[in-house]
């Protein structure tokens, strides 16, 4: 897929406040991935927006937040919403888009329904510290 040879973009989100193992408002677990892994709907990734049965994917980069996060990561659109760009690599790209195509849509109801902020295997979170394994 040609999208996905292209460099992802920074997630700027504020990653400083602690939303990554466990999301209170759907119940969705975070499990730590590898770098450059992918997936298809939840935790991750969407599922049954806007059409019941549409699910996205997932994939992220290679260069992880001080919080223990991957820093990139891309969503991209099931094949039949062809009003949408094919693939996200931001937060606010997405919600922007959301807004443009699907004004009646509620954007946070949306966000709700995965987990954005995906944690990195291989990283110790202390509080808001994140370690490096071989620094320890």
């Amino acid at each position: 897929m040609e999208e996905e040879n292209k460099l992802m973009d920074v997630d700027s989100s504020d990653c400083s406040n602690g939303s990554a193992q466990y999301s209170k408002e759907n119940s969705l677990v975070a499990t730590p991935v590898d770098a450059s892994s992918s997936g298809k709907g939840v935790p991750y990734a969407p599922e049954g927006w806007p059409h019941p049965g549409d699910v996205w994917t997932w994939k992220v980069g290679r260069r992880v937040t001080m919080s223990g996060h991957w820093l990139d990561k891309s969503l991209y659109r099931p094949k039949n919403l062809k009003n949408l760009p094919s693939v996200f690599h931001s937060r606010s790209s997405l919600a922007q888009s959301i807004r443009s195509e699907y004004p009646e849509a509620d954007v946070d109801a949306f966000f709700a329904s995965f987990i954005w902020k995906i944690p990195a295997a291989g990283y110790i979170q202390k509080g808001q510290l994140c370690l490096i394994p071989f620094f320890c």
